[in-house]
């Protein structure tokens, strides 16, 4: 397994009714995750590689819930 921590901010669009972060949204913060961690990290480069991103797995475990306008970030076990 592997360890990266990044910090997303969350959108005012992507809380629901209730104030929350919406299930729909929930999981688009891991996209993001996974695609600065292919750019930064490994080096991809998404305009001009040969080379494409894949991750072969990923998850996501909801500990509390979420809202704008605070951040989403993994919390340390």
């Amino acid at each position: 397994m592997y360890a990266y921590r990044e910090t997303v901010a969350t959108r005012w669009k992507d809380d629901d009714v209730y104030g929350h972060v919406d299930n729909a949204a929930h999981y688009s913060p891991m996209d993001i995750v996974i695609n600065a961690w292919l750019v930064r990290t490994a080096g991809l480069d998404i305009h001009d590689g040969d080379a494409i991103g894949l991750c072969a797995e990923s998850r996501c475990a909801y500990r509390a819930t979420a809202s704008f306008p605070n951040p989403l970030r993994r919390s340390a076990r």
